[in-house]
């Protein structure tokens, strides 16, 4: 697989693209819609902050006691109510109902690596019912980070340094719709890959589904900068959403890796998507407000949650087994 070049014009603001909260966020990440409160949830990352926006504009704010323990890198819905954050310190629970304001949920599962270096960091629920969490290696110096899986409460490393399947940024994280297929993005390597999964859903091989050259191979190759992978999410179709942190864009791909659209945003680092509303056919998209001011006056969408209207519907909200 070679760099994976625009071969279709950018489609600029095809659709509607609003603001949800007219508040900026430092880092926004993993959005995730709960059907049955009809709501969205996501983090901020810096501001270690919970946030809940429902269809009704009615917002939310939960903040985490402000030490390192709490960087919070995702989180996710659990069957009984409770949302599961993935916190530098570990895995934690919290209850949605407890009312504004500071908050000191108690880590339930400490954190499988050196938390001087490293911390969870994007994630999401598979049709079993698992939560699969990355890490991010800070020093970026090395592909040191892995991926882990959470099922009913043990928590299994399944892609790391040592078996070779290491990342350096962990995000990107989907499954195929055909339950084939496991999407897992290494941002600081520009690459989305793709694992086969065997019989008990767990991956036996890696290729790469697409990668794009980073800001030095782009200008030797006298090519515009596309960015570099960051969360994603599939859609009804089976097709394969990703944010392209720093290209100012969204990428739609076919299952089979074909490029079907891409969705230029007034936003240059997009985070993560997420699929919801009541016909699941809302595109909700997390960015970093944390930039240079140049670029927060060129892109004044920067750290703000973005919406817009697609044509495929997402699937149904997963939810983490207890």
């Amino acid at each position: 697989v070679g760099w994976a070049l625009p071969t279709l014009p950018l489609k600029k603001f095809m659709t509607t693209i609003q603001t949800i909260y007219n508040n900026r966020a430092g880092l926004a990440e993993s959005p995730v819609w709960d059907d049955a409160a009809r709501c969205w949830y996501y983090i901020d990352i810096p501001k270690r902050q919970i946030h809940r926006h429902t269809l009704d504009n009615i917002h939310t704010e939960w903040q985490l006691q402000q030490n390192d323990a709490n960087d919070p890198g995702a989180l996710c819905i659990c069957d009984d109510g409770s949302l599961m954050l993935a916190l530098r310190a570990g895995l934690a629970t919290f209850d949605p109902t407890t009312v504004a304001g500071e908050i000191a949920p108690s880590v339930f599962l400490a954190a499988p690596y050196d938390t001087t270096t490293m911390r969870f960091n994007d994630g999401g629920v598979d049709e079993f019912g698992r939560f699969w969490i990355g890490t991010l290696f800070a020093p970026k110096t090395s592909a040191g980070a892995s991926l882990y899986c959470l099922d009913k409460g043990i928590l299994s490393a399944i892609a790391t340094p040592q078996n070779g399947w290491g990342v350096t940024t962990s995000n990107g994280w989907a499954t195929s719709l055909d339950t084939q297929h496991m999407y897992h993005a290494d941002t600081q390597a520009h690459c989305v890959y793709r694992y086969a999964l065997n019989a008990d859903k767990l991956p036996v091989s890696r290729e790469i589904f697409y990668q794009t050259p980073n800001q030095a191979e782009s200008q030797s190759q006298n090519i515009a900068y596309q960015g570099r992978p960051d969360g994603a999410a599939v859609d009804s179709a089976g097709n394969y959403w990703n944010a392209q942190f720093e290209g100012g864009q969204i990428i739609q791909f076919s299952p089979s890796g074909e490029i079907l659209q891409r969705v230029m945003l007034p936003a240059k680092c997009p985070t993560m998507v997420s699929f919801g509303g009541d016909d699941l056919k809302t595109l909700l998209i997390t960015t970093t407000g944390n930039r240079p001011l140049e670029e927060l006056a060129d892109y004044p969408a920067n750290g703000f949650i973005l919406t817009m209207t697609v044509e495929v519907a997402g699937l149904p909200t997963r939810r983490y087994k207890v």
